[in-house]
């Protein structure tokens, strides 16, 4: 049996190398003082290397967050077994849950995600809503399950609102440093708010 080690798995492990060497200095450096050579030198990769895989650092950062948020669509989805059997508060904490648990693993990367996402929409609307859109109308077709009298449009309508109120809080919860369990009850918080508004509105004839 040839033990070789084919030449995309060398790839793929290499870039898993970049990856985790970037996220790891990004938490201890931050991402200012971070810099290809200084990536290049930690992962044992010529810094010619990281620009053919990536191009800039900025895209470097860009696809560690994307490979963090492999499974996140995958854990999201999966809730919809559940959607029925609990109550909507509950499932939009488990939304909530499976955020925080990408997002406070990396909080220094998450910012400046945040900080890239703004610009990017300021500069291409277009790409950014193709980049946010799954993720909305996955939680636009839970809140639908979970709440059958809602339209369509209602669900797409509440899915944005979870969303943004997500993204708020996520500001204020890496500003303040709150712990995973004080992230989530915080956003418990908000959640239960705007599930009282959604329950109201499904019920509407």
């Amino acid at each position: 049996m040839d033990q070789t080690t084919s030449p995309d798995r060398k790839s793929d492990d290499t870039r898993v190398r970049i990856f985790e060497t970037a996220l790891g200095l990004i938490e201890t450096v931050g991402a200012e003082k971070m810099t290809v050579r200084k990536i290049a030198e930690h992962a044992d990769v010529s810094p010619a290397l990281i620009i053919q895989y990536f191009g800039s650092k900025g895209n470097l950062l860009r696809e560690a967050f994307l490979h963090q948020s492999v499974t996140l669509l995958d854990e999201v989805e999966a809730l919809e077994q559940d959607a029925t059997k609990i109550s909507l508060s509950d499932l939009m904490s488990k939304f909530a849950e499976i955020f925080l648990k990408r997002d406070l693993r990396y909080p220094a990367l998450t910012r400046e995600m945040m900080i890239h996402s703004i610009t990017e929409r300021q500069i291409n609307e277009i790409e950014f809503e193709d980049e946010v859109r799954p993720q909305v109308k996955l939680i636009a077709h839970l809140l639908k399950t979970n709440q059958p009298g809602l339209s369509e449009k209602q669900a797409n309508l509440c899915a944005g609102t979870v969303a943004l109120c997500y993204g708020n809080s996520l500001r204020i919860i890496l500003m303040r440093k709150y712990s995973a369990d004080e992230a989530l009850a915080f956003l418990n918080l908000h959640f239960s708010v705007i599930a009282l508004g959604i329950e109201a509105m499904a019920k509407q004839d």
